[in-house]
């Protein structure tokens, strides 16, 4: 067959219906400036490319664009929750109608835009919500109330929680400040904290990458979706390994039971990696010998 039926090696791949068209050709990116093509540059546009198609999908219901974040359904499945600009809304699965409004007070509601949403790993009725305002919020899913608020004091675009550890969230800050001025382009960071800890997060910062599109956590491992790769950090020993994608990384999920990494890619694939476990990540550069 054609590239389009290329394995990537060491995974396994599943061809789905309506996979994000990244804009790239035979697995590759192209971006020319001034006749002269980057790897930056190319990755940029594959990150662009994938944003501005997860906006055009957006996810539809009763014939309206109702959120560009995942929707997140209960426990149950009896309900699912989709985030639209600054507010969350609890739909039922059975009759598709609105049951409960996030926020119920609209002053209690996020300044800028939530850029993600998860439920409670400790309680099925509590969703959390980040956004580019700098916060996290947990909200009670049967009213719409504020239960309580973190200050990370950066915009948070992608955030995950380890369920093995569910006092312990991960997320990754952007480089533009709360107020969205853009300064100096930098790394952004993916950090951790403990929210158990107070209303002001300690960060503790895991690694730095230019930009990621999708995060995920589970038993002490960090993943994170970059346009092109995703890397497998243990956080505890530091251990990492980077893993390529050449269709481009469109969406990412872990198994919950075994040590396996979902990617859904651009060209419409899904890709199923064996890697989380130690004996498949590099160990941290500690020393060099003279």
């Amino acid at each position: 067959g054609g590239d389009d039926d290329e394995v990537t090696p060491g995974a396994k791949q599943f061809r789905v219906r309506d996979g994000v068209n990244d804009g790239r050709q035979d697995g590759g990116a192209v971006a020319q400036v001034g006749g002269t093509t980057t790897a930056a540059d190319a990755e940029l546009e594959v990150d662009a490319a994938i944003e501005n198609s997860r906006r055009r999908a957006g996810f539809v219901f009763a014939g309206c664009i109702t959120s560009v974040c995942p929707v997140v359904f209960s426990r149950d499945s009896k309900f699912f929750i989709a985030v639209a600009g600054t507010r969350m809304t609890v739909y039922s699965v059975s009759t598709g109608l609105p049951a409960v409004s996030i926020p119920s007070d609209p002053r209690a509601a996020h300044t800028r835009s939530i850029t993600a949403a998860k439920l409670s790993p400790t309680n099925p009725f509590q969703i959390y919500s980040a956004s580019l305002d700098g916060t996290i919020r947990l909200w009670d899913i049967n009213d719409g109330s504020l239960l309580a608020a973190w200050d990370v004091k950066a915009p948070v675009r992608r955030f995950c929680f380890d369920a093995s550890r569910p006092d312990d969230v991960y997320f990754f800050l952007n480089k533009k400040s709360v107020s969205g001025k853009t300064g100096k382009l930098k790394r952004g960071r993916v950090c951790r904290t403990n929210l158990a800890v107070g209303k002001v997060a300690k960060l503790e910062v895991v690694e730095r990458f230019r930009t990621c599109v999708a995060l995920e956590a589970r038993d002490g491992f960090v993943v994170v979706g970059c346009p092109l790769e995703f890397t497998v950090i243990h956080v505890e020993s530091g251990c990492k390994a980077t893993f390529e994608v050449r269709e481009g990384v469109a969406a990412m999920a872990v198994h919950p039971s075994n040590p396996i990494v979902a990617v859904g890619m651009g060209n419409g694939a899904i890709g199923l990696w064996h890697c989380l476990h130690l004996s498949s990540l590099d160990p941290p550069i500690s020393s060099v010998d003279a």
